[in-house]
């Protein structure tokens, strides 16, 4: 009695997770929007509304001014998710490839962030008190506070 009490336990938490994964799997087969994050004209865009004018042409500049960076960063993301799938569905799986392409991941992600980082860093540097005050508040996600 006791093993299925601990069974029945776990088997709700279980089909959760399952049922979540397979949605997530559904969706991303019919999603169809690039991998990653915006592009940087778009995350500098979603920063500066609410801004102050000046505060916001300062930032817009900060992020074309690393937008090379930006750019080094995303051509190395690009088709990851691919090679990824390249890699796991290969006849001869190999763990070192895996391990490879999941390793450039990160250095571009890591990239990418070095770049937002810097973008920020030069921008605050420039802006008002108060346009700082305001892209520290920012702004609720899209549909609401989550």
């Amino acid at each position: 009695m006791a093993a299925n009490t601990a069974a029945l336990r776990w088997l709700l938490p279980i089909s959760l997770a399952l049922n979540a994964f397979l949605v997530g799997v559904v969706i991303g087969r019919f999603d169809h929007r690039p991998f990653g994050p915006p592009p940087p004209q778009e995350m500098a865009e979603r920063m500066a509304d609410g801004l102050p004018a000046a505060d916001a042409a300062l930032l817009r500049q900060a992020f074309a001014a690393h937008s090379g960076q930006f750019d080094l960063a995303d051509q190395a993301m690009h088709g990851f998710p691919e090679r990824i799938r390249q890699v796991l569905d290969a006849a001869d799986y190999d763990p070192k490839a895996l391990q490879e392409v999941l390793m450039e991941g990160h250095a571009a992600h890591d990239a990418r962030d070095e770049a937002m980082s810097l973008a920020l860093l030069d921008a605050a540097a420039k802006m008002s008190a108060e346009g700082r005050r305001k892209l520290a508040i920012g702004r609720p996600p899209p549909g609401g506070p989550r």
